[in-house]
């Protein structure tokens, strides 16, 4: 288990908190939905637990899904080749094209507002 959040969000932001999650490619997964899970102690105060919301009531598909991994298409994304490495914009994860099961898309933007905005526009979830 390592713990992971989704990077085209604050960490202030609901969908920028961290979570636990059975791999480090977790937010690129489509299935990744984060859900808030408080819980009280005994003397009533609230903890904030925050989870997948898929793991959490079915169980982690995980094995069976291929990332979605979120680039900025810059000039030299333009001219890749086979094993380039590249950042996830999305989880912060290097990736080396070609050599790692994945998919991607590639953005014209860097900031997380206008790559939040731009994917739903392509009706990707961000």
């Amino acid at each position: 288990m390592v713990m992971v959040r989704n990077r085209l969000y604050s960490e202030k932001d609901y969908k920028g908190q961290w979570i636990d999650a059975p791999d480090e490619c977790c937010p690129c997964r489509p299935c990744w939905h984060l859900y808030h899970f408080p819980w009280w102690d005994s003397s009533g105060k609230m903890h904030s637990h925050f989870n997948c919301v898929t793991r959490h009531n079915s169980g982690c598909p995980f094995p069976k899904l291929r990332p979605l991994h979120i680039f900025y298409l810059s000039k030299r994304f333009k001219k890749r080749k086979k094993g380039d490495v590249f950042r996830c914009l999305r989880c912060g994860k290097e990736v080396r094209l070609g050599e790692e099961e994945c998919d991607w898309i590639a953005v014209p933007h860097r900031q997380r507002k206008k790559i939040i905005e731009y994917l739903r526009q392509k009706g990707i979830r961000a």
